[in-house]
């Protein structure tokens, strides 16, 4: 059996707005500007609320098992739009309709 050891699943709202300007500031140096329809683009193609993406990546790859690492972000960089709490509960619901 094949795992992933350490995977994140995330959507816009679970992460604090202070990472995303960081993300685009750090990108911006490294990359090269974002324009506007780019950065949301990017910041999209992070995004898989459902886990879809997730287990497609899975299938393709040959990996089993995934972990889930959430992020939690709210200490130091003030708290998402949606709480730590109901993120764990999200992931719990992606992994019970995934068969874990």
């Amino acid at each position: 059996m094949i795992i992933d050891a350490h995977v994140h699943l995330f959507d816009y709202s679970w992460i604090p707005e202070q990472w995303w300007k960081w993300l685009g500031q750090f990108y911006n140096t490294t990359r090269g500007p974002l324009q506007t329809g780019k950065t949301y683009h990017y910041i999209e193609s992070l995004c898989d609320p459902s886990g879809e993406r997730l287990l497609q990546q899975m299938s393709m790859s040959g990996i089993e098992r995934s972990i889930v690492l959430p992020l939690d972000w709210g200490i130091s960089l003030g708290e998402p739009a949606v709480s730590i709490l109901e993120q764990h509960e999200q992931i719990a619901e992606i992994t019970s309709r995934s068969n874990g």
